[in-house]
């Protein structure tokens, strides 16, 4: 006995469309992604107030786990991959906004603070040092990443990735802090392939977590279904391969870069 599916407008109606359709799928996603907002803000305030790096990442997934799963329970992808991508924007913004009033305590919160530091430092000084994000970490990084998601319904996958955003704002903070000038800085402050492996987890994650609802939650998908997660999968393994050629073909310009911008 399977349970029946409500439908979702992610094949028509499209947002801001002026449709009906197009109005109803415009309040289903603006509702839950805001309040997700609000949440992970507020999730980003307790853990610098705590500053526990192992309580860090669960609070940061506490804060969009719930609307993912019903996201998900629904059978509503397209806004499953919405959640993702404002959650991690929202927590990369409010670190680094929490970064610039009280870095030392945001520095205890993470718990990859000091590495994330540490592999931009030695890269910068060290004529052999390998850049951060380097093609093990992107490698190994994200096959833990999606065996995890799709172990756990994305639950591990989350706190896995409130890790990684959480180590790359404080090393882009690091940057920030030597750098030379504002906009200039911005453009370097996180790698294009660590920026690109996380479009690549952002849109794998839902794909990677829904076998799970799926088979405990007896959702039956649907063909429509089954065409937009394949295009999450395409899209994000292609974002993931370009991760690794930018390792390879920008790093070096990165590099020459940073030590222009910046005053180490």
């Amino acid at each position: 006995m399977t349970q029946p599916v409500e439908k979702h407008p992610s094949g028509s109606g499209q947002k801001g469309d002026g449709s009906p359709e197009g109005r109803r799928q415009t309040t289903t996603e603006e509702r839950p992604g805001n309040m997700m907002v609000l949440a992970t803000i507020g999730s980003v305030v307790i853990a610098v107030a705590l500053g526990v790096g192992v309580l860090s990442p669960l609070l940061f997934t506490a804060a969009v786990f719930p609307f993912f799963y019903r996201a998900l329970h629904r059978g509503d992808h397209r806004l499953g991959v919405v959640l993702v991508f404002r959650w991690g924007v929202a927590l990369f913004v409010s670190l680094l906004v929490a970064g610039v009033f009280v870095p030392h305590r945001l520095g205890a919160a993470l718990p990859l603070s000091s590495e994330a530091v540490r592999a931009i430092e030695s890269w910068i000084r060290e004529p052999q040092g390998s850049p951060p994000a380097d093609t093990g970490y992107l490698l190994w990084g994200m096959l833990a990443f999606l065996v995890a998601a799709v172990a756990s319904g994305g639950l591990i996958g989350f706190i896995i990735g409130a890790v990684a955003l959480g180590g790359a704002a404080f090393g882009a903070l690091f940057v920030f802090r030597h750098g030379l000038n504002l906009i200039q800085i911005a453009l370097v402050a996180l790698p294009l392939w660590q920026l690109s492996a996380f479009v690549a987890g952002a849109l794998l994650l839902v794909p990677a977590s829904v076998f799970v609802f799926e088979r405990f939650f007896h959702i039956e998908r649907r063909v429509e279904d089954w065409q937009h997660l394949r295009q999450y999968m395409y899209a994000g393994a292609g974002f993931f391969a370009l991760s690794i050629l930018l390792r390879y073909a920008a790093a070096g310009a990165w590099r020459s870069l940073v030590e222009r911008w910046t005053v180490f």
